[in-house]
């Protein structure tokens, strides 16, 4: 059964799925297509459709703010171009899903300067990106993409941090500017924009995340980025599989190595002993999002997931495991109005260690096997 989400998204209908959620399969992986194309990507596309026995329906994209916002649009090209010429990706049979920034690069950690970019925005002082790269995409022939406005933006390390300063009125003015901007063009040009509100898993910052939210009116899709990584837990109360309490891990090494507890913070990440399922604390789980989506009536999504974890950090979770994905599938046939995307990272990015597709460095043949279970051809 298909369900149709107010921006055209053809999605799988969550809650009568027993079967792997593979129609909703996405990748990204290294090394970009780049404009002249890329025979690494073509290997690594026939190598992620491989591993998970079936070929992704959407791929992870971004754009280029090394240089501000001004080559925003024309950044789209390094992707528009190899993607519409690769048998594997053109004619739309993958749905680009672009993250999209909202601010400089030169802005991080600046909140004045963040403020003032908002305040850019809402004025309209960057439209023609917006326009240019609806533009970008619809000359590749695409029909269809979904725009991840301002991602993760109640992570206060992106350089459009929401938290931190007085800025949630002018996020919402932003993010609103460039959704209707967006789908006002595509409108013109016989295009679907699908605008996704897409915050990170994360652990109590200084402003609720729901504050951020724009209105239903300019959000398609609740996303979500979510990864294995549990270094950020606020205390080391040990979970039993029921979610109550059962004493305290010596450590968090030992914490960690819990798959109860792993799977509780991933749900919950502001609990505590006192309370449970951080109900009173401003972090924002899989749980929180989950209610959200069904609350707003908008199909959930997840931009953003890998297993993996940091070599310079030991105590951040475990190496490899099936758990993130066999929970991801178990709470995402729960939401009614269905799935849009669940795009899977396979790769070495920084200190994050995620690359199921090569066996010779980080092995991670727990995640690949889930992976493929939950999302891939169920084999």
């Amino acid at each position: 059964m298909a369900v149709v989400s107010v921006a055209g998204t053809a999605g799988v209908s969550a809650a009568q799925q027993d079967g792997p959620l593979n129609s909703v399969l996405g990748a990204y992986f290294f090394p970009n297509p780049g404009t002249g194309g890329n025979p690494d990507f073509d290997q690594q596309f026939d190598a992620f459709s491989a591993a998970l026995g079936k070929v992704p329906v959407s791929r992870g994209t971004f754009g280029d703010n090394s240089r501000g916002l001004s080559n925003l649009a024309g950044s789209q090209y390094w992707n528009v171009n190899p993607l519409k010429i690769d048998p594997r990706t053109r004619g739309g049979k993958v749905t680009p899903v672009i993250g999209l920034t909202m601010g400089a690069v030169e802005d991080r950690g600046n909140n004045d300067a963040i403020l003032r970019r908002f305040n850019q925005i809402a004025e309209g002082a960057y439209d023609q990106q917006w326009v240019g790269i609806v533009n970008a995409w619809k000359s590749g022939g695409f029909k269809r993409i979904v725009v991840r406005v301002g991602y993760e933006m109640n992570g206060h390390w992106m350089a459009w941090a929401v938290p931190g300063g007085n800025k949630v009125s002018a996020w919402n003015a932003a993010f609103r500017r460039v959704s209707t901007v967006m789908k006002g063009r595509a409108a013109e040009v016989g295009m679907v924009v699908a605008i996704a509100w897409n915050p990170c898993a994360v652990t109590g910052e200084d402003i609720a995340t729901e504050a951020m939210y724009p209105g239903d009116d300019v959000v398609d899709i609740i996303s979500l980025d979510i990864y294995s990584s549990v270094s950020w837990t606020k205390d080391r109360t040990n979970w039993g599989p029921d979610g109550k309490s059962m004493g305290t891990a010596p450590d968090l090494k030992s914490w960690a190595a819990s798959a109860d507890n792993r799977r509780h913070f991933w749900l919950y990440p502001d609990a505590t002993a006192s309370d449970p399922t951080g109900a009173h604390g401003s972090g924002w789980g899989l749980a929180k999002h989950i209610a959200f989506a069904k609350a707003h009536r908008k199909p959930i999504a997840i931009s953003e997931t890998g297993v993996g974890r940091s070599p310079g950090a030991p105590d951040s979770g475990v190496d490899d495991e099936g758990e993130l994905p066999k929970l991801l599938w178990e709470r995402l046939r729960d939401c009614p109005d269905g799935i849009d995307h669940v795009i899977i990272w396979s790769l070495d990015e920084g200190d994050f260690k995620g690359n199921f597709l090569d066996n010779t460095k980080w092995p991670h043949p727990l995640a690949k096997a889930a992976w493929r279970r939950y999302f891939g051809d169920g084999k």
